[in-house]
């Protein structure tokens, strides 16, 4: 194993005998681990990197002992994001890219997230995740206020449901530095109010990459023009997930679609 560098534990235990015999291979850099190591191990473990794990708000014994041994973690989802503190921004989670916070019922400060941002450089992205659908009818983030508010004024706040918004970094370090570049917005039964919602939605998230759209609950149909044009003053819009959309759109007797703006590395599944 003189060339070995990578190693993929998959599917597969990461009893203490494998690993140290792996870590103990000077040509290996990287061990990549599905399940935390076993707690006797008692090497050095910054060539281990865990691929994410999930924790309420309370470290487990195992992870505090791995992170100390110097494990690098990707991706950690926070089940309770409402009972963190400022001294969670204070945490150092080597390697960390994705942070992924199940939205619950308690409101959710980021007081934290300011400090957690100056030193956690590769820290690429930020979930807030409400597969409930419950959150974001009570609870307002900083990311979105301009759009909640707008959308209240106009009187469109109850024509949709936002399940996920993902945000990335801006130009600074503080919270409000962070923007939305990912969006997951159901519409209700009640919507007929499709093209005033993208409208809004391109003027407030003008770093929006990724919109996932559903109207599996939606009753008005639109012109297949209308939505293209409104969809393409999203100018940085990259990826478009479309679910029980094309069933609310009216093709009238054109043949093909025109494009109103230049398509580059767009994906629309």
């Amino acid at each position: 194993m003189k060339r070995l560098e990578w190693v993929e534990l998959r599917f597969c235990s990461t009893r203490s005998v494998l690993l140290k015999e792996l870590l103990a291979q000077p040509s290996v850099s990287t061990v990549l681990v599905e399940q935390l190591p076993d707690a006797s191990l008692r090497d050095k473990l910054s060539k281990v990197v865990h691929e994410g794990t999930s924790i309420p708000t309370v470290f487990s014994p195992n992870l505090e002992r791995c992170l100390d041994q110097g494990m690098r973690l990707v991706r950690l989802e926070v089940l309770d994001p409402g009972l963190l503190n400022e001294d969670f921004g204070q945490r150092l989670f080597a390697g960390l890219e994705e942070l992924r916070l199940s939205m619950r019922h308690y409101p959710v400060s980021f007081s934290w997230l300011s400090a957690l941002s100056s030193t956690h450089s590769s820290l690429k992205e930020v979930w807030l995740i409400d597969d409930n659908r419950q959150y974001f009818r009570r609870h307002t983030p900083i990311f979105i206020y301009s759009f909640i508010e707008e959308s209240q004024r106009q009187d469109l706040s109850k024509n949709y449901i936002i399940k996920r918004v993902g945000l990335c970094r801006g130009t600074g370090q503080c919270s409000q530095d962070w923007c939305v570049m990912s969006l997951t917005i159901f519409t209700t039964f009640a919507s007929t109010s499709l093209l005033e919602i993208l409208a809004l939605i391109s003027t407030s998230f003008p770093k929006l990459k990724t919109l996932t759209l559903d109207l599996d609950s939606h009753k008005a149909t639109y012109d297949v023009d209308d939505l293209a044009c409104v969809l393409a003053r999203c100018s940085s819009l990259r990826v478009l997930y479309l679910h029980k959309v094309f069933k609310r759109l009216r093709f009238g007797s054109r043949i093909c679609v025109r494009p109103v703006r230049c398509v580059d590395r767009t994906s629309v599944l």
